[in-house]
Order: C-alpha cells, then sequence, then structure tokens
C-alpha cells in the first residue's frame, strides 16, 4: 500500500522554501496525498484534488507579540487540523520548516511518524529542542550545515540531508527578461526607456529585501567593479516584504546618492528565473544561507556564481561555475570581474534535480513507514 502522507506548511507568503516544498510534494507522486496550507501555498493547493485545508497564520516574530500570536493560532488551527488528520489517517506528516512543526506542538500526541523538513539556519536551538521533545520527529535537512543544527537533539539515524530538487530542463529552457542582455541605458538608480541599448555584463543579485540578505555589500562590490568595467549592469531582484520597505528605500538612496549608474531595481513577486537569465554572473552574500537555490537556478542557466561561505551550503561550493569569496567588497568585486570574463561552466547538477529527488523521496517514505527507528 502507498503512505498517506499529510503536507503541512503555515507560510503566509510564497518563498523559496514554500517552492522547494511544492515541488517536493510533486515528487511525491506514488503517495496518497494531502495538504494542510497556509496562505502562501493556499491558491496552489486548492487546485489540487487532494484533500485540502487552510491554515491561517501570520509570520511570527521572536518575540512576546510573536509568542502571543503564535499561541492565538494554535488555538484556532487546533480542531480543524485535528479533525482533518483523523479524516485522512495518515501514515507519515511531512511539517515544512520548524514553523509547521510548531503547529503540530500544539496538538495531542499523535500517533504518527513526522517529518520536520528543516530549510532554516535562523531558527533558535530552543525551538528545535521543544520540536523535537513533542514530536520525536525524523529531520529531513536542506543541507549539512542544517542537520548539523539538530546534532544535540535528534539520535543521528533519525537525520538526514535532502537536497532540494529542480526542474533543470525547464530552467533550462528560460527565457530571458532582457534577451541577449541589452539592457537600456540607465540614470543613476533608475532605468529609463531608449531606443539605444548595449550589448554589455550584467550582475544580479536575487534575493528578498531583507537586510541579512546583504545588498548594500553587493552594491559596494558592484561600484568597484564598475570602476574597472564602466559598462557594468547590476540588478537586485527581490520581493519586499511589509517589513523591508525602509530598508529597500535605504538602498535605493544609497545608489542615489553614490550616483551609480546602471543599477535596476525589479521589486516584485514574479520569478526572478528571467533577470537570472539576462545575466552573466549572480552574487550571493547573505549572512546565513541554508541552500541556496538561487545559485542551482543560475548554474543551470549556465551563469556563474560568486559567494560568500555563508551564502551558500558546503554541498554547492564543490560544482563548476561557483566562486567562494571573502565578505568584503573589494574581494566581491574581484571575484566577479574573473568570472565575467569565464566560459560557461558545466556543473553536475543531478544531485539537485527533481528525479534524484522523487527516488529518494520514495525510498525514504517507505523506510519511514517500515521502520520508526532507523531512515539511512
Amino acid at each position: 500500500m502507498p503512505p498517506r502522507i499529510l503536507f503541512i506548511d503555515v507560510a503566509p507568503f510564497a518563498g523559496g522554501a514554500q517552492d522547494s516544498f511544492r515541488t517536493l510534494i510533486e515528487c511525491a507522486e506514488n503517495c496518497d496525498q494531502a495538504l494542510a496550507m497556509g496562505d502562501g501555498l493556499w491558491e496552489w493547493a486548492r487546485q489540487k484534488n487532494f484533500p485540502s485545508l487552510k491554515l491561517t497564520t501570520t509570520h511570527w516574530r521572536a518575540n512576546l507579540w510573536g509568542g502571543l500570536q503564535y499561541c492565538w493560532e494554535c488555538w484556532q488551527n487546533r480542531a480543524p487540523l485535528l479533525d482533518f488528520i483523523r479524516s485522512f489517517r495518515p501514515d507519515i506528516i511531512h511539517c515544512n520548516t520548524v514553523r509547521s512543526a510548531l503547529v503540530l506542538c500544539a496538538l495531542p500526541r499523535l500517533e504518527t511518524r513526522i517529518i520536520v523538513h528543516d530549510r532554516d539556519l535562523r531558527m533558535p536551538l530552543l525551538a528545535r529542542r521543544h520540536v523535537a521533545r513533542k514530536l520525536s520527529p525524523f529531520i529531513f535537512a536542506v543541507s549539512s550545515t542544517v542537520c548539523e543544527k539538530w546534532r544535540e537533539v535528534v539520535p543521528d539515524d533519525h537525520r538526514i540531508v535532502l537536497h532540494n530538487g529542480f526542474d533543470l530542463e525547464a530552467i533550462a529552457r528560460t527565457v530571458p527578461a532582457l534577451p541577449d542582455t541589452s539592457q537600456k541605458t540607465c540614470g543613476a538608480g533608475t532605468c529609463y526607456d531608449g531606443e539605444d541599448t548595449v550589448a554589455t555584463p550584467c550582475v544580479i543579485i536575487a534575493a528578498d529585501f531583507e537586510p541579512w540578505k546583504k545588498h548594500r555589500l553587493f552594491l559596494k562590490a558592484f561600484q568597484l567593479a564598475q570602476a574597472e568595467r564602466s559598462q557594468l549592469h547590476a540588478i537586485l531582484k527581490g520581493r519586499q516584504r511589509p517589513s523591508s520597505s525602509k530598508y529597500l528605500e535605504e538602498l535605493r538612496n544609497h545608489v542615489k546618492e553614490c550616483q551609480m549608474k546602471n543599477v535596476r531595481f525589479i521589486v516584485d513577486d514574479t520569478p526572478a528565473l528571467p533577470w537570472i537569465a539576462s545575466a552573466q554572473v549572480l552574487v550571493t552574500c547573505s549572512e546565513n544561507e541554508p541552500f541556496g537555490r538561487t545559485a542551482i537556478e543560475a548554474l543551470a542557466l549556465g551563469k556563474r556564481v560568486v559567494a560568500t561561505e555563508a551564502a551558500l551550503a558546503p554541498e554547492l561550493f564543490q560544482l563548476d561555475g561557483v566562486t567562494r569569496c571573502s565578505p568584503t567588497a573589494l574581494d566581491f568585486a574581484q571575484s566577479i570581474l574573473k568570472a565575467i570574463e569565464q566560459p560557461h561552466p558545466s556543473p553536475d547538477l543531478t544531485p539537485f534535480s527533481k528525479e534524484t529527488l522523487a527516488k529518494e523521496l520514495s525510498k525514504l517514505y517507505s523506510l519511514i513507514q517500515q521502520n520508526n527507528l532507523c531512515i539511512k
């Protein structure tokens, strides 16, 4: 009998973790599935023919108000979620991120195997300890770095690294937003319409506008690189969260104050892929990125990646086309200029394909269903 899997995600918005989880659910095609989703994935879940439940959640902050929101929303979701679980009778509950697992912690103890799919390096250890004590879960960690965070609280035979899966062929077919890297002539911080275009190298940072993504470091590096290569262009592509409007304004003002030219902000919820396809180099310099989805997407598009050690999972630095540099503007600038001159990379991305994920997932679900002690 195929396992019955209940997938849970509580995010009120759709980010990289939700994109990865959606792909994972699609890879679990040999399972009987049900979905319990927050606003982030609800519209997608509603289009499926699986049993679905909408969860009411917000983005809890690590403060008193966030704690009160968590308690209130757990109370709101408790009865409908319990009824949904009892009706579907899952063999396995697969929680996307620790936040989703925290909702289960508020329920009576369940006689069901539980997977916590951790995609976060910023989650406090206290929350991990609480989840481990209440749920005794299996941990699917998005990278070796995330997996290590659970070493003290979950047995080794209940932890495994399961990388994100990508539709690599579909990514490779992405149509660039700016075909042939032809860029409109830009003024300081703004792109203006005009008939004249120039075929020129372009560098991109594709990250939500949050301070820990380090856009300012990117801009400083770009400014130094542009001093050596005046026609260099930059794209900053990301989503704006309610809490990041001031940060985005500061970035725009920084570009104007420094009189930077050829800088383009793309602030919306549309996919970043067409913009990555328009660039030659992707830069990622986040403080603590658990995996680095955009790096795989860039490599699948034949682009090079320049990143700090904290911005990518260690496994990704082994791939052809990825350059590790120190978190300084000068090192970034030099690495960008070198990357622009190098040929397209040819990395082996098989470990990060949807096909690999589907095989691994089927095997792991079967092992967990049969044996509650070991997933290796």
